[in-house]
């Protein structure tokens, strides 16, 4: 008989109030993964680009929202 695989995650954390002051907080705490996130980003744009790849503008259908 095989053996089911199977997914247990747990999440555990403390719930903060929506603030200015706990967004700039939090920000500030995590400022550089923020930075890290946004200059991979376009630097892995800037690599396909320069491999070739060629940008299409959205359709009609690819602007409307779906849910």
């Amino acid at each position: 008989m095989k053996k089911k695989k199977s997914l247990t995650a747990v999440f555990s954390g403390k719930p903060l109030t929506f603030s200015s002051k706990n967004i700039l907080r939090l920000f500030f705490k995590y400022w550089f993964l923020t930075i890290f996130v946004v200059t991979r980003t376009l630097w892995h744009s800037l690599k396909l680009y320069k491999k070739g790849l060629k940008w299409h503008s959205p359709t009609k259908q690819d602007e409307t929202r779906r849910f």
